[in-house]
């Protein structure tokens, strides 16, 4: 397919590297890349619960779910297999009740975790680590919520390799590079080294929840810019062509 202007929503890493058909990364995205570090990715249980929110006093659609304050902590924390010090319980039937059958709810627990931490475990071990680990949250959701391990009906698995074989992006980041506030647009500019290439997503800005919608904005504003400038010049091209043309008499 051929077109003048794409939209790439993969990561930069994978679309300069990867899907570009060039022997080199355009002038200045490798020394982007080498400013920068790869963000956190997570680990989440996905469950779903034999009992309505209700039964276990789950009245928010999310809910922070912390042992500590410290913040330092809880970065130093995402970068081992220790106990998480901060997770997030998202209950989707308070916001929409028939997410789930009737009398039961699907809640999915997260705490944010770097990638590199899964690579280094054996894959023996792999199996192992991830259902010890696991336990970690539930027992956390089971200190907030007295009884949630018992309505356990469903549960699934997923850790920052499961984020990366689905998300394909490196280290199963899901908010992009590490967030600082030199990535802002002030600072970083918006990769246009390729004519008609375009970043959306957490890749191009500060990553997160709200800034990947703020990116996907701009972005559009950007596309939307410069066709209007094409048309604009082709237009300015036609009725000059059209002035210096004879009449026909």
């Amino acid at each position: 397919y051929e077109t003048e202007q794409v939209i790439s929503n993969a990561s930069s890493v994978v679309t300069f590297v990867d899907l570009l058909d060039t022997d080199e990364l355009p002038e200045g995205i490798s020394q982007d890349f080498k400013s920068r570090e790869i963000g956190t990715s997570a680990f989440c249980l996905y469950i779903g619960l034999d009992c309505p929110p209700e039964t276990l006093g789950i009245k928010n659609a999310s809910t922070f779910m912390g042992t500590t304050m410290d913040e330092d902590l809880m970065v130093e924390t995402m970068a081992t297999l220790n106990p998480p010090v901060a997770t997030m319980l998202t209950c989707y039937n308070v916001d929409d009740p028939s997410f789930a059958p009737p009398g039961k709810s699907q809640v999915s627990l997260l705490c944010l975790q770097y990638g590199k931490v899964w690579d280094d475990v054996p894959v023996e071990d792999y199996a192992d680590t991830k259902y010890a680990f696991a336990e970690h949250l539930i027992e956390q959701a089971e200190e907030f919520f007295p009884g949630f391990r018992s309505h356990i009906e469903e549960i699934e698995v997923a850790t920052p390799l499961t984020m990366q074989r689905y998300l394909n992006t490196p280290g199963g980041s899901i908010y992009g590079f590490i967030q600082n506030p030199e990535d802002g647009e002030i600072h970083r500019p918006r990769y246009d080294q390729v004519e008609g290439l375009h970043m959306a997503g957490c890749w191009q800005g500060m990553g997160g929840f709200q800034p990947t919608y703020m990116v996907g904005q701009s972005t559009a504003k950007a596309v939307l810019k410069k066709l209007k400038a094409q048309r604009l010049a082709e237009q300015d091209q036609t009725q000059t062509q059209d002035v210096k043309e004879p009449a026909n008499v």
